[in-house]
């Protein structure tokens, strides 16, 4: 499907999250619609509020420039990630603002079957939030388990480059033991079974959620 439109908010738990995501139709849109990434989270804190891991901030903004995005679309809050369950309220005012001064016609978040609980939260917040516009959930393929897509973006071989490319930016996340998925393989080799699965070469895969659309 080719959607069109002016504003996009591509919102992710964890930096990173967008990119695994909607790297590709980020990069296929970039050039003609205004998108911007919102991450909600730059630290991750156990539950006695200690803090395990810190962010590098630079990673995302040379992720998002390869994709096209502009360092001033990229929005970084300092929400604490592990335990952003217990944040709701505030996800819910951080998307209440970008309701206000924004007015994405389009939303993007983790699946709502995502299993991990940061994602599960910017699902159910934006839903909410944005619910009288269009919302429209992205796999990522770590945590999203059950999915069940029921649109997809044909991209094509530049696009899932700059996609590749935009991911392998964390560097620091190939340290940690779940960096064995940042590998290009593996994410160009989802790309061709979304691909597959609705008729084309490479794809990217999503769920709607609502749609409003005019």
């Amino acid at each position: 499907m080719d959607l069109r439109f002016e504003r996009a908010l591509f919102a992710g738990a964890h930096l990173d999250d967008v990119e695994f995501g909607c790297g590709g139709s980020i990069a296929k849109w970039a050039a003609t619609s205004d998108v911007r990434f919102l991450t909600l989270t730059q630290k991750t804190i156990n539950a006695d509020g200690e803090v395990q891991i810190v962010r590098d901030l630079g990673e995302p903004h040379t992720a998002a420039d390869i994709l096209g995005v502009p360092t001033e679309r990229v929005a970084i809050e300092d929400l604490d990630g592990q335990v952003l369950q217990y944040q709701a309220q505030a996800v819910r005012e951080v998307f209440l603002r970008w309701r206000r001064d924004f007015d994405p016609q389009v939303v993007f978040v983790p699946a709502a079957d995502d299993i991990h609980q940061d994602h599960h939260v910017v699902y159910e917040e934006a839903l909410r939030i944005f619910r009288e516009r269009t919302v429209i959930g992205f796999e990522v393929v770590r945590s999203t388990l059950a999915f069940r897509p029921n649109l997809f973006v044909e991209i094509g071989a530049d696009d899932l480059h700059k996609k590749v490319q935009s991911i392998l930016c964390y560097r620091s996340q190939l340290e940690q033991s779940a960096g064995y998925y940042f590998k290009a393989d593996i994410i160009e080799g989802q790309a061709r079974f979304r691909g597959g699965q609705c008729g084309r070469e490479l794809a990217e895969a999503f769920e709607i959620y609502c749609m409003q659309w005019s």
